[in-house]
């Protein structure tokens, strides 16, 4: 009488389902994800705000990179500029980084506006609503890229700033487009998508930047996170 293993039993009993030989790397279909909704005030202008897509929480921390105070120079009642057409400055002052303070798991930050991301790239597409994407956008995914950001303002009327010698993302940064002094801003109605390094990714559609009399600065968005 000949016995049939238990391995050989359970790879029949699943054969219309799936292999036992590799896992289903059937790709989701992010229709069939759940939106979440996420809305959180911004940080203060040192600081950032940490979000963890797959659960929602967000955590403030201040930035810890190293910090550089400068001051524009002023040349006849004018801003000199440099030949790539950017303010001239001295270095006034710099401050050494911290030990970081990130939480263990995030996937995005965001200082006031400006926003980075963990370990991944973005790419805003041309859908305007998160139902209507049916798998993973494809595109010229677009990384950090390291830039002043501006920390402390106190001494700006001054001529100085002091920035952080951080890093952000100007493809996703383009969710909220600033322009002039004081600034006009524009929502994007696009959808962005998200990579992560693991292969996941997330969809997202940001609703707004302030709250409903316009005074207080925030992070509006709904999102879907397809877990790889």
């Amino acid at each position: 009488m000949k016995f049939t293993s238990f391995m050989a039993l359970a790879c029949l009993s699943v054969l219309t389902l799936s292999s036992c030989s590799k896992d289903d790397d059937t790709p989701v279909n992010p229709k069939t994800v759940n939106a979440k909704h996420l809305n959180f005030n911004a940080a203060p202008s040192d600081s950032w705000t940490y979000v963890n897509l797959e659960t929602g929480e967000t955590t403030v921390a201040k930035d810890v990179n190293e910090w550089e105070y400068h001051q524009f120079i002023v040349e006849g009642g004018k801003y000199k500029m440099k030949p790539d057409g950017t303010l001239d400055y001295n270095v006034t002052k710099t401050v050494p980084a911290g030990e970081p303070n990130a939480p263990k798991t995030w996937h995005l930050a965001f200082h006031v506006y400006d926003v980075r991301i963990n370990n991944g790239e973005a790419l805003m597409t041309n859908e305007t609503e998160l139902d209507k994407l049916t798998e993973m956008p494809k595109g010229n995914y677009v990384s950090d890229k390291k830039l002043f950001i501006a920390v402390d303002m106190s001494g700006m009327m001054n001529n100085i700033m002091g920035y952080s010698k951080g890093s952000a993302n100007t493809e996703l940064g383009k969710w909220l487009v600033s322009k002039g002094m004081p600034p006009k801003r524009t929502l994007s109605d696009k959808v962005f998508s998200v990579l992560f390094k693991d292969g996941s990714y997330a969809l997202i559609k940001f609703k707004d930047y302030t709250d409903k009399k316009g005074k207080t600065k925030l992070v509006d968005l709904d999102y879907k996170f397809v877990k790889k």
